[in-house]
């Protein structure tokens, strides 16, 4: 016969906790989600440990607090916790709650990339393509870009995809620069749109096509990549994949210079310039 001991009761007792604070947190009662996950964590719940601190990093439901929140992923990684491994990365790496320090970003990234943490290998990437705390090397960003990607992380889709199409860290390959692109595109990343839209434009790697030309600078337009809005201008302006229209072509110049796009600028100088 098997005995409940109190230690199996307070485990079991912090897992309702959890799930609760997760319900409460999910329909956005943060005071309450944090009351429980709370509780769950003192009784050693480690993803409640873990989730304790994105409230604090948040600000959500609690004052905002980076110390806290870096305790609460301290107290977790301790025990294992790959989210909150992870989240110790992010705190040295932006100085949140901790001094800055690439190198201990870099450490922390590692050990939850190594076990397939799709976001940690992301920032291990994008380390080691600029050289924060370890030295520069394009391939082996590329092999962590690559290890993102295939665990589906969007940002390293499309930052694959700009190293096949531009040959950094790997041989040019226009063929998986657009795979990569579209997967990334489809899953609404607005930069991987643009360059898709570049590809199809100048018949780059694929036969050139104005209108799916067009059809991308849209969609990443409308997601407010500024060189997208001022692509788009320049179809509507000359016509291409699109009926042209100057008034329209004019709004997206507008819009992408008022995002800081310096041609957008140039080209809205040029028009008044042309205006008597």
């Amino acid at each position: 016969m098997k005995f409940v001991t109190e230690n199996d009761f307070a485990q079991k007792q912090a897992e309702q906790e959890y799930v609760i604070a997760k319900d409460y947190y999910e329909r956005g009662e943060y005071e309450l989600a944090v009351k429980y996950f709370g509780a769950a964590s003192k009784k050693g719940h480690i993803k409640a440990t873990n989730k304790l601190g994105i409230c604090y990093a948040t600000g959500r439901g609690v004052e905002q607090s980076y110390g806290r929140a870096f305790e609460c992923y301290e107290m977790a990684a301790k025990e294992d916790y790959n989210g909150a491994i992870h989240n110790l990365g992010l705190c040295y790496y932006n100085g949140f709650g901790t001094k800055l320090n690439y190198e201990k970003a870099v450490e922390y990234f590692r050990k939850a990339g190594d076990v397939g943490h799709a976001v940690s290998q992301y920032y291990l990437a994008y380390c080691y393509a600029n050289g924060h705390g370890v030295e520069q090397n394009d391939i082996e960003a590329f092999c962590w870009y690559r290890k993102s990607a295939s665990h589906g992380n969007i940002k390293a889709q499309y930052n694959l995809g700009y190293c096949y199409h531009n040959g950094i860290g790997t041989e040019q390959d226009y063929y998986r620069a657009i795979s990569w692109y579209e997967n990334s595109a489809d899953e609404g990343d607005a930069m991987a749109q643009y360059e898709l839209g570049c590809m199809y434009g100048t018949g780059e790697g694929v036969v050139q096509d104005d209108k799916k030309a067009y059809e991308y600078f849209e969609k990443s337009a409308e997601l407010g990549y500024a060189p997208a809005m001022y692509n788009l201008g320049m179809c509507y302006e000359h016509g291409v994949g699109i009926d042209g229209d100057m008034d329209t072509a004019q709004k997206w110049y507008n819009k992408a210079a008022d995002n800081g796009d310096e041609l957008a600028k140039e080209k809205l100088t040029q028009i008044a310039n042309e205006q008597y």
